[in-house]
Formats: C-alpha cells, structure tokens, sequence
C-alpha cells in the first residue's frame, strides 16, 4: 500500500518501548504515523491546493510502527484493545 505524506512533517525519532529507530510523517489526513526506519518514498507534485510538498511512501519496505513494535497495544489511544 502507498500512503502519501507531506516531505516537511518527517522526523527521525526513536520508539519509546522498544528502541527501534522510526520515522513519524503526517498523513493527507492530518493524523501521523509513524513508519519504521527512515522512511524515504518519492516525491512529488500535490494534487491538493497545498504549497506543500508530498511524497508516496511503501508500506511494504517501510511498514507501520504500528504493525511491528512488540509494545504497540500501550501507545493505543481512543479504542478498546483487539483480543
């Protein structure tokens, strides 16, 4: 899957549970993810009447932390967790 995110909102970090380096980036949507690694995707113009760049960033070579980190049910916030 290929999410768009805008170049200006990407920040190194590192994840507070488990260490792993990863790459937090605002979505279209306004919500941010956070990608693992550094997430690098391709640039390009924005469709939307931002003066914004974005980029397309694979999931599939730099998926959501979200996914991976063995601690992710603690950072959940607003839903009951899954079983």
């Amino acid at each position: 899957m290929i999410l768009t995110v805008f170049t200006d909102s990407k920040r190194l970090s590192q994840c507070q549970s488990c260490g792993a380096l990863i790459t937090f980036a605002e979505l279209l949507s306004g919500k941010t993810m956070p990608f693992n690694g550094r997430a690098v995707g391709k640039e390009h113009a924005s469709l939307l009447q931002s003066p914004r760049d974005v980029e397309d960033i694979d999931t599939t070579k730099y998926p959501s932390h979200f996914a991976t980190c063995p601690q992710a049910r603690h950072h959940r916030r607003g839903r009951p967790e899954r079983r």
